[in-house]
This record gives structure tokens, sequence and C-alpha cells, in this order.
């Protein structure tokens, strides 16, 4: 087995209260590698304590056996008596399962020390660092080159948080945040903030009682960028889902933000331009049988609806909710033209009719001069 501490960090467990005894007992915490891999069982771990890094022990080593060791990590009570920490810097020189690593960490000043700079520990055993932070402050700075830092908390409380933060302020700036995740990156890839659940759970989840639960903001001003991009793998699920009293779906309609106002000319011509078609999707975007436009074909007709892709003929995208007002308007015409026919019917009914009128009176006009012509002959004879 070969093993390497490649990451340790120190964290004092010292008292506040400055007429409390010096203790010099920390907790030591360190990252364990079993042949390039996190180890993972049960080890026994060594450490003494030296003068330099070279060795010069002092004290007695400070043995635990049947550490348990998950995803590479350990932690470790140490604890010198004495005057051992005065006089110079101190190493520790660590030993796994008989191996003795190299090289040996050296270790801060703040495990002995009663108050460390800027770190408070109270009577319950909260920490704090520091009291009040400047504007713009970095209390707390985690820097790694590898897979970075890792918080991690194993209750199972209903509202247990491996991270938490809060912003205790009732009245903090726009743009303020409890939790914020920034990413340096400039390329096409890349998280700002990740959240994923292995179960039926939430990967994200935002509230506020009279906000907005989740907001997405792209601030470019060019290219296909999206505010909010939603993906299913499944063929039965939503790759957008609203639900609540309230309105599903909204977007800005007011008659004060809006000017050049125009009606939508010959919709029933524009329709007849574009099909509805059945299609299948290809692999990338699910490959399952689905119904709609084609994007191209709609952007001859209706560009305002389409995103087209920069440079090229094709379109990423359309929305079909905003080919509703075409489709209004292709109503209202034909309800237009179905009143028309209705009142040209209606007129050629009340002609119709007016010659009907006049025919039945003629027609009794000739039955009476009838009746008379043969009541006169019936006389004569």
């Amino acid at each position: 087995m070969k093993c390497c501490i490649w990451a340790s960090a120190v964290v004092a467990a010292v008292c506040a209260c400055a007429s409390a005894q010096e203790d010099t007992t920390f907790l030591y915490q360190g990252s364990l590698m079993d042949n390039g891999s996190p180890a993972n069982g049960t080890y026994t771990i060594s450490v003494e304590l030296w003068t330099s890094v070279n060795g010069g022990t002092i004290g007695n080593p400070i043995v635990h056996n049947n550490v348990q060791v998950v995803d590479g990590l350990f932690d470790i009570p140490l604890s010198w008596q004495g005057g051992y920490w005065f006089g110079g810097e101190r190493w520790l020189s660590i030993t796994v399962n008989g191996t003795q690593l190299s090289p040996p960490q050296q270790i801060t000043r703040a495990p002995y020390a009663i108050h460390a700079r800027g770190i408070r520990v109270d009577q319950a055993e909260r920490v704090g660092i520091g009291d009040i932070g400047t504007h713009n402050a970095q209390l707390l700075v985690l820097t790694s080159d590898s897979m970075g830092a890792r918080i991690q908390t194993t209750s199972n409380e209903t509202e247990a948080a491996a991270v938490r933060g809060v912003l205790d302020r009732s009245s903090p700036g726009s743009f303020s945040a409890a939790v914020r995740g920034e990413n340096r990156g400039i390329g096409v890839l890349g998280i700002g903030v990740w959240g994923s659940h292995d179960g039926s759970g939430w990967g994200v989840y935002g509230s506020s009682p009279a906000g907005t639960g989740v907001r997405g903001h792209t601030t470019g001003n060019s290219g296909t960028t999206y505010a909010v991009y939603g993906y299913s793998a499944s063929s039965s699920g939503y790759d957008f889902y609203a639900a609540g009293p309230g309105v599903n779906y909204g977007s800005p309609s007011s008659i004060r933000w809006k000017k050049n106002i125009e009606p939508i000319n010959d919709p029933l011509g524009m329709l007849a331009q574009i099909r509805g078609v059945y299609f299948d999707w290809d692999e990338d975007h699910g490959g399952q049988h689905d119904m709609g436009f084609i994007g191209e074909e709609v952007m001859e007709v209706v560009p305002e609806v389409v995103a087209k892709e920069s440079g090229t003929d094709f379109v990423t995208g359309m929305d079909y909710g905003r080919m509703t007002p075409l489709l209004v308007e292709a109503v209202n015409a034909l309800h237009t033209k179905h009143e028309m026919q209705i009142a040209e019917k209606d007129m050629q009914i009340t002609a119709i009719r007016k010659e009907n009128e006049d025919l039945r009176a003629r027609l009794e006009l000739l039955e009476q001069m009838m009746m008379r012509f043969t009541s006169d002959h019936t006389r004569e004879d």
C-alpha cells in the first residue's frame, strides 16, 4: 500500500476565556490517499511532534488505532502537554499502518494559542471568524488547486444543511446574497452554482414570501442565451411545468409599455404559408415522436417568434406561445368573413321574400280577375 497525506488542515479547539488554562488539544484533519485514490477503511495512525522538518522528536508519539477513513478524510485529536509548543516552529511526522509519510506537516501557532487572531470560541463551543467585517471583507477564503473544499453533514433532520448562509439584515442591498457562487471561466462550459439530488427531490429550490422564488438573468446582449433553461430526459417528463392558483406563465403586456401598435394584416394568408407537421426528434433532442412547426418555415412568415442562429439560415428555437396573436387574428378574420357571408345571405333572403310577396300579390290579383270574368259569363248565360 502506498499512502500519502496530500492536504491537511488543523482546527483549534481552544477556550476563548482569558482566564482559562491553556489547552493544547486540537483536532487534526487530513486527507489520506491510497495508490492515488481516496482511502477508505480502518487505519492505525501514529503522530510525532518534531522541532524541525528533519526531525528532533519531543514528547511521546500519539497513537490512534482503528481510525475510520471515509473518502480519504479523517480527523484525530492531538495533545502534548507541557512547554513543547514554545521555542520555535513545530512539525508533525505521521505514520500510517507502520509507513512513515513524507514530508512532515508543519503546523501553525493557532492550535496552541488561547486566542487565535480573529477567531472567537464561546462557552457553547460555537466558533466565529471575527466580530464585524468591513465592507466587502472576505471573512473566510478556502483556496485549492484540487477538487476544492468539502463541507459535509450526516444529519437526517428535515432541514439539515451541509452549507447554510444567512444574511442577517432586514434591508440588505439589491444584489446581496446569503449564498453566492461564481465561476470565473470564460468558455461555453461551467456552472456558478450546482445543486443535485440522488432521489426524486429537488436539485435547486428557491422560495420567497412576496418576491421571486427563482430568477434567471443573462447579461449578454447578443447571441443565443438562456435566462432559464430546462431539460427533461424523460419522454413523459416536462422541460417546464407550472402549477398554482396564479397565472402559470406571464410576460409584460400593458399598453403603457407599447408603441407603434398595428393590426396583423392578412392573418389567414400568413397561416396558409405555415405547416403543422408530425416529426421525430433526433437523439440529441430526445428522439421522441412529436408535432409542431418547422422553425425555418415560420421564420419566413413570422420572424418575430423565432431565434435565428448567427451566421446561418437556421433557427435555434421558436416561441410557440407568441403564435397566439396570429391565431387570434386568424379566428377574428374567419369570424368577420363568416359574418359578412351571413349578412350577404340575409340580403339574398330578404330579396327573395320580397319577390315572393310581389308574386303572391300578382297571383291574388289574377285570381280576383278570373273570378269576376267567370261571374260575368255566368249571368249572361
